[in-house]
């Protein structure tokens, strides 16, 4: 569990710790990272951890919001420049990504991203999030086939996994950005248009 003292540090402080722990993750691989290196850089006692989390995977779990955190504020941001063309919006996002991820050598982070969502049981953002209600906002949703909220967010986690593991494969595969690109435009393009003949 991530503990309400942590919330309540000063966002410096917090930053700090996170930042530690996204260089393990970055590190090492999951089941390697260690209490002691976060705790080292971060510059707190050991026993401080444990007034912020109740073991190592909550620290984690505790990054991957900040990353989502900062993904949808991103995205916010994308839509506001394509002014409310979620294809557009998505398009950005997944530059953006992949070029912030192969400039920055990710290391592990890809990885162990995607097993820290499995322990945390998937995203923390949800169609009632007050981030997704200024994403919702933003959209021009009148071209869109969706009744409602439920929708909107089912087609946006949609694209985030698209967009994260055309990224994680182009990665792990060592393939070029324009080739990752033209996988994923290939993937929206079947969900702006249909695969289905007319």
């Amino acid at each position: 569990m991530i503990k309400q003292t942590f919330l309540n540090l000063p966002e410096d402080k917090r930053e700090k710790i996170l930042s530690a722990a996204r260089n393990e993750l970055t590190r090492v691989p999951f089941y390697d990272a260690r209490i002691a290196t976060i705790v080292r850089e971060a510059g707190i006692p050991r026993g401080s951890f444990y007034q912020y989390f109740d073991s190592l995977n909550d620290v984690f779990v505790a990054v991957l919001r900040d990353i989502e955190k900062k993904k949808l504020k991103n995205f916010v941001q994308f839509l506001t420049e394509s002014q409310g063309d979620l294809f557009e919006a998505a398009i950005k996002m997944f530059d953006s990504e992949f070029d912030y991820l192969t400039n920055n050598k990710p290391g592990h982070l890809i990885q162990n991203i995607f097993n820290i969502a499995k322990i945390d049981g998937g995203p923390s953002i949800g169609p009632n999030n007050p981030g997704f209600e200024e994403v919702f906002a933003l959209i021009k949703t009148e071209s869109l086939n969706l009744k409602g909220h439920n929708d909107l967010f089912s087609l946006l986690m949609l694209f985030f996994f698209t967009i994260g593991e055309n990224i994680r494969l182009s990665i792990l595969n060592e393939h070029s950005k324009h080739d990752a690109q033209r996988c994923f435009l290939t993937q929206i393009n079947f969900v702006k248009y249909g695969a289905k003949k007319k």
